[in-house]
């Protein structure tokens, strides 16, 4: 063994050039296999934390051309879920981006608001650590904050009926606080009721099939089969969309719908 040993470390000594290749190209693969192991590990995290996995999903189009599209009108949950009866529940969500609110006089920056309905705290798992979920969005200029961004705004105090100002002057009233969501898909700093939106643009803005501007996320009993839902939702969608255009989708504009 000693012997051995002594044959080897002398070979190698005497082809350093070679030995410190070898050992620099060991090291190398050995870092990326640890980075591409923990980046799967991340990707594999996401959304591990929802109990409804199997049985919420987003509404998405894929169409003749093999294009693909999530965009939804805000009709498109209520009336899937009057007209399925394996669909219990929908949530719409629209993204915000680059949003500034005032508050002290201080500009804030927000990267990051989704407007939702209010049963999104039944969709989805958010643990909300102040404020009721089943009231936090039901009014008008309500909003949600992370624990993140509230810590932020108001260090320790109490954020809890405060109001933040944008730069239009429309104030939001703070209604709740929520956990930063662990390795969610939808990435978000705050929760606007969706129902702001009614206000500001006229309460056909939330039922209408003239706009695609949501995400659309609907629930399915549990014992739901996704491809009878997926065919009943696209049935429904040619029925519904013949008689808004007083005519059948013609094979160009062939769709299939389905929840994912």
């Amino acid at each position: 063994m000693y012997n051995t040993l002594k044959t080897s470390f002398r070979y190698l000594f005497r082809n350093r050039g070679l030995t410190i290749i070898n050992i620099l190209g060991l090291a190398i693969g050995i870092c990326v296999f640890i980075l591409i192991m923990h980046y799967v590990r991340n990707e594999l995290s996401y959304d591990r934390f929802l109990s409804k996995q199997e049985t919420v999903g987003r509404l998405e189009f894929t169409f003749s051309n093999n294009s693909q599209s999530a965009w939804t009108t805000s009709s498109m949950g209520l009336d899937v879920r009057e007209a399925i009866p394996e669909i219990t529940g929908f949530v719409r969500i629209r993204a915000m981006h680059d949003i500034y609110l005032e508050y002290d006089e201080i500009n804030y920056p927000i990267p990051q608001g989704l407007m939702v309905d209010s049963n999104v705290f039944e969709i989805f798992d958010l643990e909300m650590l102040q404020g009721e979920p089943k009231s936090a969005l039901t009014e008008p200029f309500t909003i949600v904050l992370t624990r993140s961004l509230s810590e932020k705004i108001f260090n320790e105090r109490d954020p809890i009926g405060e109001v933040l100002k944008t730069p239009e002057g429309i104030d939001f009233r703070i209604t709740g606080i929520i956990n930063d969501p662990p390795n969610f898909h939808l990435q978000f700093d705050m929760l606007v009721s969706f129902v702001t939106l009614g206000v500001m643009y006229g309460e056909e803005r939330l039922h209408t099939y003239k706009t695609y501007q949501y995400d659309t996320y609907f629930e399915m009993i549990d014992k739901a089969h996704p491809d009878t839902v997926n065919q009943k939702i696209t049935a429904f969608f040619y029925d519904k969309f013949e008689e808004l255009d007083g005519e059948p989708v013609s094979e160009e504009d062939a769709f299939t719908a389905r929840v994912r």
